[in-house]
Protein backbone atom coordinates (compact mmCIF):
# COMPACT_ATOMS: atom_id res chain seq x y z
CA UNK A 1 0.00 0.00 0.00
CA UNK A 2 2.51 2.25 0.94
CA UNK A 3 3.06 5.92 2.85
CA UNK A 4 0.20 8.18 1.16
CA UNK A 5 -1.44 11.25 1.82
CA UNK A 6 -5.74 11.57 0.76
CA UNK A 7 -7.72 14.48 0.25
CA UNK A 8 -11.29 14.89 -0.54
CA UNK A 9 -12.47 18.44 -1.80
CA UNK A 10 -15.49 20.15 -4.17
CA UNK A 11 -14.54 19.71 -7.53
CA UNK A 12 -13.81 23.46 -8.32
CA UNK A 13 -11.77 25.38 -6.39
CA UNK A 14 -12.36 29.21 -6.69
CA UNK A 15 -9.44 31.21 -9.11
CA UNK A 16 -8.62 33.35 -6.64
CA UNK A 17 -8.39 31.28 -3.98
CA UNK A 18 -6.10 28.86 -6.18
CA UNK A 19 -4.12 31.84 -6.98
CA UNK A 20 -3.30 32.13 -3.03
CA UNK A 21 -2.45 28.41 -2.80
CA UNK A 22 -0.21 29.11 -5.41
CA UNK A 23 1.61 32.05 -3.87
CA UNK A 24 1.81 30.49 -0.48
CA UNK A 25 3.70 27.33 -1.88
CA UNK A 26 5.45 29.33 -4.23
CA UNK A 27 7.46 30.89 -0.64
CA UNK A 28 7.30 27.52 0.63
CA UNK A 29 9.79 25.76 -2.13
CA UNK A 30 12.01 28.81 -2.12
CA UNK A 31 12.84 27.43 1.69
CA UNK A 32 12.77 23.82 1.31
CA UNK A 33 15.83 22.67 2.40
CA UNK A 34 18.14 20.78 -0.56
CA UNK A 35 17.04 17.02 -0.15
CA UNK A 36 13.31 17.88 0.00
CA UNK A 37 13.64 20.16 -3.22
CA UNK A 38 11.19 19.39 -6.19
CA UNK A 39 10.68 19.75 -9.62
CA UNK A 40 7.22 21.08 -12.01
CA UNK A 41 6.35 17.88 -14.41
CA UNK A 42 7.17 19.23 -17.36
CA UNK A 43 4.70 16.64 -19.39
CA UNK A 44 1.71 17.22 -16.80
CA UNK A 45 -0.97 18.17 -18.83
CA UNK A 46 -2.93 20.43 -16.74
CA UNK A 47 -3.57 24.66 -16.97
CA UNK A 48 -1.07 27.38 -15.45
CA UNK A 49 -3.44 27.26 -12.57
CA UNK A 50 -2.79 23.88 -11.75
CA UNK A 51 0.34 22.49 -9.49
CA UNK A 52 2.22 19.61 -10.34
CA UNK A 53 5.56 18.48 -8.78
CA UNK A 54 7.85 15.26 -7.90
CA UNK A 55 10.94 15.39 -6.10
CA UNK A 56 14.43 16.15 -7.45
CA UNK A 57 15.99 13.01 -7.15
CA UNK A 58 13.44 10.29 -6.57
CA UNK A 59 9.74 10.63 -7.03
CA UNK A 60 7.23 7.75 -5.79
CA UNK A 61 4.56 9.69 -7.25
CA UNK A 62 3.89 13.11 -8.50
CA UNK A 63 2.31 15.22 -6.53
CA UNK A 64 -0.58 17.12 -8.64
CA UNK A 65 -3.51 19.54 -7.62
CA UNK A 66 -5.97 21.01 -9.86
CA UNK A 67 -7.76 23.87 -9.30
CA UNK A 68 -10.54 21.54 -11.40
CA UNK A 69 -10.39 17.95 -10.00
CA UNK A 70 -9.62 15.48 -12.77
CA UNK A 71 -10.84 12.68 -10.12
CA UNK A 72 -14.15 10.80 -10.13
CA UNK A 73 -17.23 12.50 -7.93
CA UNK A 74 -18.00 9.49 -5.23
CA UNK A 75 -21.49 8.65 -5.83
CA UNK A 76 -23.95 7.73 -2.54
CA UNK A 77 -23.31 3.99 -3.35
CA UNK A 78 -19.61 4.03 -3.65
CA UNK A 79 -19.19 6.47 -0.04
CA UNK A 80 -17.98 5.05 2.86
CA UNK A 81 -18.90 7.96 4.79
CA UNK A 82 -22.25 10.23 4.50
CA UNK A 83 -19.93 13.27 4.11
CA UNK A 84 -18.13 11.74 1.59
CA UNK A 85 -20.83 11.65 -1.08
CA UNK A 86 -20.57 14.27 -4.02
CA UNK A 87 -16.39 14.91 -3.04
CA UNK A 88 -13.69 14.05 -5.54
CA UNK A 89 -11.09 12.16 -3.89
CA UNK A 90 -7.11 12.23 -4.95
CA UNK A 91 -4.09 11.28 -3.22
CA UNK A 92 -0.74 11.08 -3.74
CA UNK A 93 1.84 8.10 -2.41
CA UNK A 94 5.45 9.28 -1.49
CA UNK A 95 7.04 6.80 0.39
CA UNK A 96 8.06 9.45 3.02
CA UNK A 97 10.98 10.36 0.01
CA UNK A 98 12.29 14.00 0.84
CA UNK A 99 9.54 15.36 -1.77
CA UNK A 100 7.34 14.50 0.98
CA UNK A 101 7.77 17.64 3.24
CA UNK A 102 6.53 19.53 -0.21
CA UNK A 103 3.25 17.63 -0.33
CA UNK A 104 2.43 18.10 3.40
CA UNK A 105 2.96 21.42 2.90
CA UNK A 106 0.76 21.83 0.12
CA UNK A 107 -1.86 20.17 1.74
CA UNK A 108 -1.34 22.85 4.83
CA UNK A 109 -1.75 25.33 2.43
CA UNK A 110 -4.61 23.69 0.67
CA UNK A 111 -5.92 22.90 3.94
CA UNK A 112 -5.71 26.68 5.55
CA UNK A 113 -7.21 28.20 2.03
CA UNK A 114 -10.14 25.48 1.82
CA UNK A 115 -10.97 24.79 5.51
CA UNK A 116 -14.15 22.82 5.37
CA UNK A 117 -14.33 21.95 2.10
CA UNK A 118 -11.43 19.43 1.60
CA UNK A 119 -10.66 17.18 4.36
CA UNK A 120 -7.34 15.90 4.20
CA UNK A 121 -5.87 12.30 5.54
CA UNK A 122 -2.21 10.84 6.09
CA UNK A 123 -0.33 7.57 7.13
CA UNK A 124 1.67 9.84 8.73
CA UNK A 125 1.44 10.72 12.61
CA UNK A 126 1.56 14.46 13.86
CA UNK A 127 5.37 14.02 14.17
CA UNK A 128 5.62 13.12 10.43
CA UNK A 129 3.62 16.22 10.15
CA UNK A 130 5.77 19.03 12.37
CA UNK A 131 8.33 19.86 10.20
CA UNK A 132 5.87 21.05 7.56
CA UNK A 133 3.74 22.76 10.45
CA UNK A 134 6.74 24.52 10.98
CA UNK A 135 7.70 25.26 7.58
CA UNK A 136 4.56 26.85 7.25
CA UNK A 137 4.62 28.55 10.24
CA UNK A 138 8.27 30.02 9.44
CA UNK A 139 7.53 31.49 6.06
CA UNK A 140 3.85 31.80 5.68
CA UNK A 141 3.15 32.62 9.58
CA UNK A 142 0.82 29.63 10.08
CA UNK A 143 0.92 25.91 11.14
CA UNK A 144 1.39 25.47 14.39
CA UNK A 145 -2.88 25.54 14.30
CA UNK A 146 -2.56 22.23 12.58
CA UNK A 147 -3.00 18.98 14.07
CA UNK A 148 -3.69 15.16 13.31
CA UNK A 149 -6.68 13.78 14.81
CA UNK A 150 -7.15 10.03 13.47
CA UNK A 151 -5.00 10.04 10.56
CA UNK A 152 -6.87 13.62 9.27
CA UNK A 153 -5.18 17.20 9.33
CA UNK A 154 -7.18 19.38 11.44
CA UNK A 155 -7.34 22.93 12.26
CA UNK A 156 -7.21 23.32 15.65
CA UNK A 157 -9.49 25.12 17.74
CA UNK A 158 -7.10 27.97 19.52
Amino acid sequence: MGYTHSWYRGREIESSIMDQIKADFSKITAELPEESQIMDMPDFWGTPQDIAFGGNKTTCEPMIFCRVSQARRITPDRAREPWMTGKYFEFCKTEQMPYDLAVRALLMIAKKNLIETIRVFSDGSTDDWSTACDLCQKVLGYGKQFIMKAHELCLSEN
